[in-house]
């Protein structure tokens, strides 16, 4: 059922979103201390704390925008989900990267914020595209492309104004 597949990827997106908001605050909560693990060096020290937050809001986009990714994959579209994300990192965030580490001054933070811009990117495209997918037509196709040989099937009419069972 094709509304059922939409309220999955809505779930599957907000469990995402909460593993993400558990990776920042883990990553902002655990800065100073996950750097004396390591090395008692306060320079050292000073970067892991700095950056920690940041790679813990990269992770905030990136477990929707991986699930948005399996979506896509799901629906036979992994062609869309490869070009965003090859679009979000190549073509945005390692320029970015490069500008604001090498250029701009930013250094290893420039780095990371490049990294974040692109992660954002390739979230808010992720869920524009899955926000604008017919679940119609992706149950039909569906059920094209796998040919299910027995069982039920419950599809949309074409018109779109009344759901049929089809028996195959």
């Amino acid at each position: 059922m094709p509304w059922k597949a939409r309220r999955v990827m809505v779930v599957a997106l907000l469990l995402s979103s909460f593993l993400g908001f558990l990776s920042i605050t883990f990553a902002t909560g655990v800065g100073y201390v996950w750097g004396k693990m390591f090395t008692g060096d306060s320079e050292i020290l000073d970067l892991t704390s700095t950056v920690l937050p940041i790679i813990g809001l990269c992770e905030l986009f990136n477990c929707p925008q991986t699930t948005g990714c399996g979506v896509l994959r799901g629906c036979a579209r992994p062609r869309l989900g490869a070009n965003i994300n090859s679009a979000a990192f190549f073509l945005l965030g390692i320029p970015l990267a490069i500008l604001l580490a090498f250029h701009l001054g930013f250094g290893f933070l420039g780095l990371w914020l490049g990294l974040l811009t692109a992660e954002a990117c390739c979230l808010l495209s992720m869920v524009y595209f899955l926000l604008q997918t017919d679940w119609f037509q992706e149950a039909d196709r569906a059920w094209k492309l796998t040919r299910v040989d027995d069982g039920n099937l419950v599809l949309h009419s074409e018109a779109h104004h009344q759901q049929i069972l089809v028996t195959v």
